[in-house]
């Protein structure tokens, strides 16, 4: 699993890093400017049901799983409440035959998916306030996770 630069896109108000795997071009393409955040709010809005809190903030990972793309919303809360971090509450979505529902079917993470979930979680802590960690650089991922690409081909 690679992963294209991650981007920031907004639902609402909620900030959400996405992480796009590569892969996931063959569903998204990486040449119209704001797919990803169009595919981002098309599976919130047709999901809203789904999520008893938005939190304080997402991130999520996008890819390819059997020709299906597959779209893991990691809903982050919480953040001054608890002195160990923000509470984690993940969501699993598939668009199949270009409906997007959840999928209970199948397993949360990956090991690369709880990689950078711990590398974000780091780099979030060193930052003094919450919209500089937003809006800040992410952090560098090991192992290759990066292929220092960008998603959008403009």
């Amino acid at each position: 699993m690679t992963f294209y630069n991650p981007e920031i896109v907004r639902y609402r108000e909620i900030p959400v890093i996405v992480y796009p795997e590569k892969g996931v071009e063959k569903h998204l393409d990486r040449k119209r400017e704001g797919i990803i955040t169009d595919h981002i709010r098309s599976t919130y809005e047709l999901n809203k049901n789904r999520f008893k809190t938005l939190g304080d903030y997402h991130i999520d990972f996008l890819w390819n799983h059997k020709e299906n793309l597959m779209t893991d919303v990691w809903v982050q809360s919480k953040i001054d409440e608890w002195d160990s971090g923000p509470l984690s509450n993940p969501k699993v979505f598939k668009k199949a035959n270009g409906v997007i529902k959840p999928d209970n079917n199948i397993e949360k993470a990956s090991g690369n998916v709880h990689i950078v979930l711990g590398l974000e979680e780091i780099h979030r802590r060193h930052f003094n306030n919450f919209d500089s960690y937003i809006t800040g650089k992410r952090p560098d991922l090991p192992f290759n996770l990066s292929s220092g690409e960008n998603f959008h081909i403009l």
